[in-house]
């Protein structure tokens, strides 16, 4: 971390620390888990995979460089897992250039990162014992996210179908007609 974050992050000219700020970048919706891609590339030119598929290194390795590079000036935009928000699953240092992603089997990751760093290095030789108990595990956490997008699947369509028939009762002229006089009243207060 101390190595990575001298090479990688050099001091700012700010006398104050960054600020940190905290934001989704993944979600499980109806249509499966999701990595919002698009917000990495665009604040980030530079991107760092850590493959951390039993997820026991990375967040406290994001934390911690996230951490110094606030004290350093940067601004960090810390991003929780949506199964986990007190952990820290992804950072971003925008006046970096850099983007720290997690990759798991929950969210495919289709970005080529800059480099990988693969976290199952920096699993003490204690755990070795634990893999199969660990392996097992995954497989049910992948299990119950499967199962969560299956009921979020029928939510959504049950949600359409409620949408359908409150469309049909409404009288949306009615409801234009209102909005418009209301913006009226409200112009004409200046």
């Amino acid at each position: 971390v101390t190595r990575f974050t001298q090479r990688e992050l050099k001091k700012k000219p700010l006398k104050e620390p960054g600020r940190r700020y905290r934001r989704f970048l993944s979600a499980i919706t109806p249509d499966g888990t999701v990595l919002f891609e698009e917000s990495l590339t665009r604040l980030a030119y530079r991107i760092i995979a850590f493959e951390d598929r039993y997820s026991v290194a990375s967040s406290a390795i994001l934390q911690k460089i996230g951490d110094i590079a606030i004290r350093k000036g940067f601004d960090v935009i810390f991003c929780p897992c949506p199964l986990d928000p007190s952990g820290c699953e992804h950072i971003i240092i925008p006046d970096a250039g850099i983007a720290l992603v997690t990759v798991k089997k929950e969210h495919p990751f289709s970005i080529q990162a800059d480099r990988t760093i693969h976290c199952d290095r920096f699993l003490k030789e204690e755990i070795s014992q634990y893999r199969q108990s660990l392996k097992l595990n995954l497989k049910l956490k992948h299990l119950l996210i499967e199962e969560s997008v299956q009921m979020l699947k029928q939510a959504r369509n049950i949600h359409n179908l409620l949408e359908e028939e409150y469309r049909k009762a409404m009288d949306f002229n009615a409801l234009t007609e209102y909005t418009e006089n209301f913006i009226n009243k409200i112009c004409a207060f200046k």
